[in-house]
């Protein structure tokens, strides 16, 4: 699924051109380890350029020392929460175009076609192209993307005008409803309250 394989690739293409740059993976298992992938970075004459950090937790610290942050993966994804959190750190992203990757993104990164490692070492190339400062700026673009679009309040007001135009679509249907069952009302009360208490919950970003 997150697809080492093809970042490794990716990896080895670049560092062809650019010798002294450093790729960092993290994860479950992505260390010294797991012998499938320590064969697979053995395969490209690239090994000096490689970091296995394995299972961290304080991810905030490591995304904190990252000049760019990686989505790899070839299926599978839904919404990574690996992207929002490199941009909520201020670190522009590369990802394949997987799950809601390309949506979370918008303009602030550069999403690419799952296994193609040629347009994943290229899109890498691009950000190096711009220099420290454009990627300080494009990542400052990044976090603000995050807190505006991804922040607790903006999530709820989100689904509260779902759920009310949804009530509005079918108000005829509810309103018989809330006088067949009367639990009804009660639960759509509740669901209600719930929303306008989470909006007033204001969670720090990383």
């Amino acid at each position: 699924m997150k697809d080492h394989a093809n970042f490794l690739a990716a990896a080895a293409r670049l560092a062809a051109v650019r010798p002294d740059t450093v790729f960092v993976l993290v994860g479950p298992d992505v260390d010294v380890a797991n012998r499938a992938l320590g064969h697979t970075i053995a395969a490209h004459p690239m090994t000096e350029h490689v970091r296995l950090l394995g299972e961290h937790h304080d991810m905030t610290r490591v995304y904190s020392a990252l000049d760019i942050a990686t989505l790899s993966s070839a299926f599978g994804e839904g919404c990574p929460n690996v992207l929002g959190e490199a941009m909520s750190c201020g670190v522009p992203c590369v990802a394949t175009d997987c799950g809601d990757a390309a949506d979370i993104l918008g303009p602030t990164g550069i999403v690419v076609p799952p296994r193609d490692p040629g347009a994943l070492a290229a899109a890498w190339e691009r950000l190096i192209s711009l220099g420290p400062d454009a990627r300080r700026a494009l990542g400052t673009k990044a976090r603000d993307r995050i807190i505006e679009c991804y922040d607790l309040p903006a999530i709820v007001d989100r689904y509260d005008a779902l759920y009310s135009g949804l009530v509005a679509q079918h108000s005829d249907e509810l309103a018989s409803k809330r006088g067949r069952q009367p639990g009804f009302a009660a639960v759509e009360a509740a669901i209600r309250a719930v929303l306008r208490s989470a909006g007033r919950i204001r969670t720090p970003m990383l």
